[in-house]
């Protein structure tokens, strides 16, 4: 089994860029009146130490799955969240995510929720939250580092503490 932990650090990013790369458009819907990361948890018994995997992210463009990967990468070797390869032998979790950008306001919300799910393939954990993005033409394209940034530190954030309360 990869652990996170004797990976480089340049590696994670890399890592966690190549889950997101395989991102699907999704059909733009309407974003919902929230703010902020919001959370539900299920109970969730861990009799060994979490490996998280992420599948593939749907909704987000190329360009903006490119800053999302790194992002991530970056906030699981700062919050010390043990991500590994989707795929690989060894995940204790898996995280679907979903992504939106839609003109809202005279501005951007980029809407997301990640759904950690246990090996028997319950969702233990949703989260969820919005960020507010400039103005653009195409939504995605207001999608940039700050806020793949803040969304990446929200979601690892969520997951440290899941893993923390096994």
């Amino acid at each position: 089994m990869i652990r996170p932990r004797r990976l480089g650090p340049a590696l994670a990013p890399i890592l966690v860029a190549m889950l997101v790369a395989g991102c699907q458009t999704a059909t733009q819907g309407s974003v919902g009146t929230f703010s902020g990361p919001r959370t539900a948890f299920a109970p969730f018994a861990a009799k060994k130490r979490a490996a998280i995997a992420f599948e593939p992210v749907i909704g987000p463009t190329a360009e903006a799955a490119a800053r999302l990967g790194p992002a991530l990468g970056s906030a699981a070797l700062a919050t010390e969240v043990p991500v590994i390869p989707a795929g690989a032998d060894g995940a204790t979790l898996r995280v679907k995510g979903y992504l939106t950008a839609n003109a809202v306001n005279g501005g951007t919300a980029i809407v997301y929720h990640f759904d950690v799910h246990n090996l028997d393939g319950t969702r233990i954990l949703r989260i969820s939250g919005e960020e507010q993005a400039a103005k653009a033409t195409d939504p995605w394209s207001a999608f940039d580092e700050a806020t793949a940034e803040a969304i990446a530190s929200r979601t690892m954030q969520a997951l440290k503490t899941l893993v923390a309360e096994g």
